[in-house]
């Protein structure tokens, strides 16, 4: 049980996170709100969890919705294998409201430039609480922002939580530089540091069968998409 959801894991390694919610019949000015149970406070905020999603397909073009939602999993994803279960970590709605503001209106580079963009960033978003819960109606009631849980943190938590984004930010760079030269599995490679359970991708298949039909060197090709599943 988390702040305000409730972490649901299955045997594979999926997870989500499912949060109560409970309309307001009544609620002012025709806005559709949601009473939604908050551990910390003791009571029921007002929310709207649609107006969220409705904020992140509005985020960019269309056509490159897809790309943003992936690097909103990714940069969640990351999270999961960078901290321990007893250490602080950052709350997954928090990196997902941070990428989106960070991402907004922009035309997308590819997957490892945008993940690089958005860690080189994410440090100065764990100092204090900043992003008010553009859906919900009391934004001045800074105990209701999506960052409000940086409340509860002393400095070394806060300190834990930008090193690691720090460490995870220079496997990303070294990635980018690598996939721009064209060095794809090698950046592949770099990527496993942030992304242990990375399954093999398609310049590495290549790669592999190509060695086993020629003696000479090869080198793949292609962009490292760490994305992509079997």
């Amino acid at each position: 049980i988390q702040r305000r959801s409730v972490r649901i894991e299955f045997d594979d390694g999926f997870s989500i996170d499912a949060i109560p919610a409970f309309i307001i019949a009544d609620a002012p000015n025709g806005n559709e709100l949601y009473e939604i149970p908050d551990k910390v406070l003791g009571r029921y905020i007002q929310s709207n969890p649609k107006r969220h999603r409705e904020i992140l397909v509005n985020c960019v073009q269309g056509d490159q919705l897809s790309k943003l939602r992936d690097i909103v999993k990714l940069t969640r994803r990351w999270k999961r294998d960078a901290f321990t279960a007893n250490e602080e970590s950052p709350k997954s709605f928090h990196l997902e409201t941070i990428v989106i503001n960070l991402l907004e209106g922009s035309t997308l580079g590819s997957h490892v430039e945008e993940l690089e963009r958005c860690f080189k960033e994410l440090p100065q978003f764990f100092h204090k609480p900043q992003l008010p819960d553009p859906a919900c109606p009391n934004q001045e009631q800074q105990d209701q922002w999506i960052d409000a849980y940086l409340l509860d943190l002393n400095e070394e938590e806060k300190a834990l939580i930008i090193g690691r984004i720090n460490e995870a930010t220079s496997h990303l760079t070294e990635a980018r530089k690598l996939e721009s030269e064209g060095r794809i599995v090698p950046a592949i490679e770099r990527l496993r540091n942030i992304y242990p359970d990375l399954p093999e991708q398609e310049p590495e298949k290549l790669l592999r069968e190509r060695k086993k039909s020629y003696s000479k060197p090869v080198h793949a090709t292609g962009t490292a998409k760490p994305w992509q599943q079997k």
